[in-house]
Order: C-alpha cells, then structure tokens, then sequence
C-alpha cells in the first residue's frame, strides 16, 4: 500500500511524524513524505531528505514560498501536490498541519 504523508515543514516532519514513518514502514507501506522546500530552513530540508531515504521513505520537497503574498504562488503549489498524488496513485493521503 502507497501512503503519502503531507506536511507544513521538513523540522515538523522529523519530530512529530518519524515514528510513524518508520512504523509504517516497517508495516511494509511505501511511504512518501511532501513538504515545502524553503530556502530559509535548507538544512532542515536537507536532513529529512537524507534521513527519509535511510529509513526507506522517499521524500518530495516540492518549491513554496512560505512568507509570500501571491495566491497565485499558492495555487502553483497545490498543483504541484497534486501532480504528486496523482502520479504515483496513492492508496492514502495523511495531511497534517
């Protein structure tokens, strides 16, 4: 089973949802993890990346302005969202905020 996981940040990621990553995966779901890749937290984006991968999740940090102002900047990261979902057919979407 395809499980997304869709989160606000990569330092969110790490402290609140990695054991359930690594439990899910140990379950033997194929977990992938989405979140914003922002310039202003890159090494935290960093180090989710690279500790994703060692668990075995993958993880897709996708562009977003976090401090930004345009609706039209949001409405491009939703659709970067959803072409995720939509590609790789996920049984399961956890969105958390």
């Amino acid at each position: 089973m395809k499980i997304a996981l869709i989160g606000l940040d990569a330092r969110g990621l790490m402290l609140f949802r990695l054991s359930l990553i690594q439990d899910m995966i140990e379950a033997g779901f194929e977990v992938t993890a989405i979140f914003p890749d922002t310039s202003e937290v890159q090494d935290d984006v960093d180090l989710a990346v690279s500790k994703l991968e060692s668990l075995g999740a993958q993880a897709r940090p996708l562009a977003m302005q976090r401090a930004g102002l345009n609706p039209l900047a949001d409405l491009a990261y939703r659709n970067q969202i959803h072409k995720v979902l939509d590609k790789a057919g996920f049984d399961a979407v956890l969105a958390y905020g």
